[in-house]
């Protein structure tokens, strides 16, 4: 039951993270690196709420994935509030190719290491 509230709640915290980041780059249109701190941390928070606070590798593992599901989904989010908002696109494949970039594998790495330091118990 613990693995299942775990995962329950590192998504909704992370999605939470996502659709913050998304604002902020749309509305703002700045790269939002704390958020992807944060994502990460509400990734490890939820994993380690969700599992009573026992530590280990598998349970930092899992916030790992979560945060970078959520880092991905940030990005997906931002296509879908540009398309839903009337901006124009050529097709959807531009979209993705102008919003995914080398930079996302900074976002991956601050979302990365508070999910593992919270999510493992090494906090």
């Amino acid at each position: 039951m613990s693995l299942v509230k775990s995962i329950v709640l590192a998504v909704v915290f992370a999605l939470a993270g996502s659709f913050l980041w998304a604002i902020i780059q749309f509305k703002f249109g700045l790269l939002a690196g704390p958020v992807a701190y944060g994502i990460g941390w509400g990734a490890g928070l939820g994993v380690a709420i969700g599992n009573g606070r026992m530590k280990g590798a598998a349970w930092g593992g899992l916030a790992v994935a979560v945060a970078m599901a959520g880092v991905a989904m940030a990005k997906v989010c931002v296509v879908l509030i540009a398309q839903w908002s009337g901006m124009t696109f050529d097709d959807v494949g531009a979209a993705v190719r102008n919003e995914f970039d080398w930079l996302d594998l900074l976002w991956f790495a601050l979302a990365i290491w508070p999910a593992w330091m919270v999510g493992s118990g090494r906090e």
